[in-house]
């Protein structure tokens, strides 16, 4: 596009060359030739002038279609950078979704872990209980089985309370 511009340009700085040599060549006339009158010397002076200002005109749309080229180009590349940017975001939201679902599915599993440990605190303290206040030595015998187990005591720890094992 740009060298289209500037073969226009040479295409203008041809013509009016070619049109100053006839202005000369008619200046040249009109000095021998006295019938010219200066109202047709002063048309052909504006005319020149007004190639001048056309030739000036095109060479700023040609600059003005580099710069909007250019200003295209690089809104493209910033539209190419933002959907980009938008595309790490949206993945960046979704991992952080994922993240806070297996983090709640985790909390979940710990408050379970917190009330079964109540409840079996709660189971131990029932069979403690239970097994403090009853007189009968078999049931006893028993109970201590049930609260080694739920605290798995070692084999050691079994021998020392007197518990048999079979």
């Amino acid at each position: 596009m740009l060298m289209d511009k500037d073969k226009e340009i040479k295409q203008l700085k041809v013509y009016t060359s070619t049109y100053h040599s006839e202005y000369q060549n008619v200046e040249r006339t009109a000095s021998r030739d006295y019938d010219i009158t200066d109202d047709s010397v002063a048309e052909i002076l504006t005319k020149g002038g007004k190639d001048t200002n056309l030739m000036h005109y095109v060479e700023q749309l040609a600059r003005k279609d580099v710069t909007i080229n250019n200003v295209r180009r690089k809104k493209k590349e910033l539209e190419l950078q933002v959907r980009q940017l938008q595309d790490a975001g949206i993945m960046r939201d979704e991992a952080n979704a994922q993240q806070v679902a297996e983090l709640k599915g985790k909390i979940e599993q710990i408050k379970r872990g917190i009330s079964r440990e109540n409840a079996n605190n709660e189971y131990v303290k029932n069979v403690l209980c239970q097994y403090l206040t009853t007189v009968d030595g078999n049931a006893k015998q028993k109970m201590l089985v049930a609260i080694a187990t739920i605290l798995q005591f070692s084999p050691d720890e079994m021998k020392r309370v007197g518990i048999r094992t079979k």
